[in-house]
């Protein structure tokens, strides 16, 4: 068992929104980056929350960065194919890919 997701819950609608809210309201992609790894500890996330949390960014850096600490703590294998599409360069893709496999090597 992975030693991320093991005690981790599901984040729900209501800590969902609450994170949404604060990532959309930081003003620096720093901000985001700690909120992101502020977030992660004790939850597990669905792709389609991942997705959703890295869209409040434009910048890819910023992205790939919050896929790095979010990905290991998907809830769903499958989750993966979402988030990696929402990026438009293959290394980018890679990379995505790479951080969600982390996941499985736990």
């Amino acid at each position: 068992g992975s030693s991320l997701t093991s005690n981790a819950k599901p984040c729900n609608d209501s800590e969902f929104q609450e994170i949404l809210n604060r990532l959309k309201a930081a003003e620096e992609n720093s901000d985001r980056l700690d909120i992101t790894n502020e977030i992660c500890n004790g939850r597990t996330f669905t792709g389609k929350q991942i997705l959703t949390f890295i869209e409040t960014t434009p910048s890819v850096k910023t992205r790939l960065g919050m896929v790095e600490v979010l990905a290991p703590r998907s809830s769903d294998p499958g989750a993966s194919q979402c988030v990696v599409e929402s990026f438009r360069f293959s290394e980018e893709k890679e990379e995505v890919t790479m951080a969600f496999k982390k996941r499985e090597n736990l």
